[in-house]
């Protein structure tokens, strides 16, 4: 979603177990930011759970960082969920294929 000030959040991203850790959440999430770039967005948004150690590594691998935490942010079963908030700049990336543009 766009929001102001030329920012982009990304929702989530989602692998079958079988895909997980070949680096293509990681070329999902970089193609995204290109796109994103391409269409003026200056800074690009995720969160994660805590508890999600492969979402976030793939993430911090597409360049993004933690720049906030909401605590208890989910609780299921009892148990609380951390969310984290990470954050990365889309003002030197590369804008990729303008072929696709419109992907």
């Amino acid at each position: 979603a766009f929001l102001p000030e030329n920012r982009v959040h990304f929702g989530l991203i989602l692998l079958a177990p079988s895909r997980r850790g070949q680096g293509l959440g990681t070329a999902m999430m970089l193609a995204a930011c290109q796109w994103a770039a391409r269409r003026q967005a200056r800074q690009a948004t995720v969160d994660v759970y805590a508890c999600n150690p492969g979402a976030l590594h793939c993430y911090q691998k597409a360049g993004f960082a933690v720049t906030g935490r909401t605590a208890a942010a989910f609780v299921f079963e009892g148990e609380s969920w951390e969310l984290l908030h990470l954050a990365r700049s889309l003002e030197q990336l590369p804008k990729g294929d303008e072929d696709h543009a419109d992907i």
